[in-house]
């Protein structure tokens, strides 16, 4: 008979605790135990946090094309301050873009770090030549003018390896002062943030004299001598 205010469901209940009640002190046992051996105190990451260090460098192809009037071109010329003494008949342009990849050393994870891998990466992009379309109509001055702002180009591709080399020596010459971080899931934003900072502190100045150099080659290009060739392209009289 069941006793008065109890039921079924509130024996299986009871029977189920006693059963719990009889293995408890093996469960206890068991878990501590395994607490003992997953949980250890967390150990203190000291030192600095070495950053092995990789500057990749890319160049574009130079496309040409003639989608501005010699109107169009003088204006921007102007606009830009770079306005030879002569009308001119087209231009070079190219940008300069980076990005920053940081990673953990070989997959390495689950304790500190005691390296990360840092790519640098540098891209001469967007490389155009452009020439006045009403030059397109006298093939000799369009392949004179060609051939002058393709040696533009490869002056820009001189001074873009020289930043290259620069920045390589001066990452190498700055170590990076991150401190080791405990990181049981990975690499951490604040660890991934400070090498970006690293990066940008050491680049970023020699950008501003990169885009000093890389002007300063291109104009070395209109020598007299060259610049007389190409007036005389067609001939003494055209």
């Amino acid at each position: 008979m069941k006793p008065a205010g109890s039921s079924g469901l509130n024996r299986d209940r009871n029977a189920i605790g006693v059963c719990k009640v009889r293995a408890l002190p093996f469960i206890y046992m068991a878990v501590s135990l395994m607490a003992g051996m997953t949980r250890p105190e967390a150990a203190p990451c000291d030192g600095a946090l070495q950053a092995d260090t990789r500057v990749i460098a890319e160049r574009e192809p130079v496309a040409a094309a003639s989608n501005f009037s010699l109107d169009q071109i003088a204006k921007l010329a102007k606009r830009s301050g770079t306005a030879p003494d002569s009308a001119p008949l087209g231009f070079y342009t190219a940008q300069i873009t980076d990005s920053v990849d940081v990673s953990l050393e070989h997959g390495v994870g689950g304790a500190c770090l005691p390296h990360i891998k840092v790519e640098l990466h540098l891209q001469l992009a967007r490389r155009r030549i452009e020439i006045g379309r009403e030059v397109v109509s006298k093939p000799c001055l369009y392949d004179a003018v060609l051939t002058h702002y393709r040696k533009k180009a490869a002056a820009d591709d001189a001074a873009f390896a020289a930043y290259v080399d620069a920045v390589a020596a001066a990452l190498r010459a700055t170590p990076f002062a991150g401190a080791a971080a405990h990181a049981e899931a990975g690499l951490d934003d604040t660890t991934r943030t400070e090498a970006e900072r690293w990066v940008t502190s050491v680049v970023d100045p020699l950008l501003q004299s990169f885009h000093g150099a890389r002007a300063a080659a291109q104009r070395a290009v209109d020598t007299p001598e060259e610049l007389r060739n190409l007036a005389q392209a067609c001939g003494r009289d055209a």
